[in-house]
């Protein structure tokens, strides 16, 4: 009797539990008609209490699905940050981009390559 006991209140537990999401589900799919209907022009002052209430819980569902969304991408955004290599002042990229420059006019294989004959014309072309 005892195990017997146990087995139709765990049943009853896990039909609730079915029941619950089942009426979560159809609450969303409420939720959904009716942020629809208020699209489309429909009149907020028309919906009842049980309408509101569960607009409002979805809502706040939403919410926190956002809210721990975005920490976790904060989380990976320091994540990033602690692997990535150290962002350089403006000026010392400036000075870089000028010795590659400096660096690219004196060298003789871009001067060949990319040029090929614009700055001097009299450089036999190389194919």
């Amino acid at each position: 009797m005892v195990v017997h006991d146990k087995y139709l209140v765990k049943r009853v537990e896990e039909e609730t539990e079915k029941l619950r999401n089942i009426q979560r589900r159809n609450d969303s799919r409420e939720c959904e008609n009716v942020m629809n209907e208020l699209i489309e022009g429909k009149n907020v002052y028309v919906l009842d209490l049980n309408q509101l209430n569960v607009f409002f819980s979805i809502a706040a569902e939403k919410v926190k699905k956002l809210e721990t969304r975005e920490e976790e991408l904060d989380e990976q955004d320091a994540l990033i940050l602690t692997l990535a290599p150290p962002i350089l002042p403006f000026e010392m990229v400036v000075i870089n981009q000028a010795i590659e420059i400096e660096d690219l006019r004196t060298d003789q294989w871009f001067i060949e390559t990319k040029f090929d004959g614009q700055i001097n014309p009299d450089y036999p072309r190389t194919k």
